[in-house]
């Protein structure tokens, strides 16, 4: 991702200096570009950035989400094979089955076939 320097409410495109932090996105009063508020996943601040940027911040969203949701389909798969507890079973199982309807109409069998 290209590095974005200002925290500071600061346009990205021509430098104009907003009063105050946007709360969502606007565009620039001076140049008239389209200005998002995004906060990065690496340091979590609050930045003001160009569509381009903003949209490789919502890829690294994306990405950290995705990674967290594996991770947790993992761990619920490998309770329902090895857990003893049936209330520990069913718990994963109920996880993972919302896993699936979260995915959309193509997973929502698969939550069978993986068990």
């Amino acid at each position: 991702m290209s590095e974005i320097q200002n925290a500071e409410p600061v346009c990205p495109y021509c430098g104009f200096v907003f009063d105050a932090m946007p709360s969502r996105r606007r565009s620039c009063p001076s140049c008239k570009n389209a200005v998002y508020r995004k906060k990065r996943p690496t340091d979590r601040t609050l930045r003001l950035v160009t569509e381009q940027q903003a949209n490789e911040i919502e890829k690294e969203w994306a990405k950290i989400t995705e990674d967290k949701e594996l991770k947790e389909f993992d761990e619920w798969m490998s309770t329902i094979q090895t857990s003893n507890s049936h209330h520990e079973k069913m718990t994963a199982y109920h996880q993972l089955a919302l896993y699936f309807w979260r995915k959309g109409d193509e997973f929502r069998g698969q939550v069978i076939e993986c068990l």
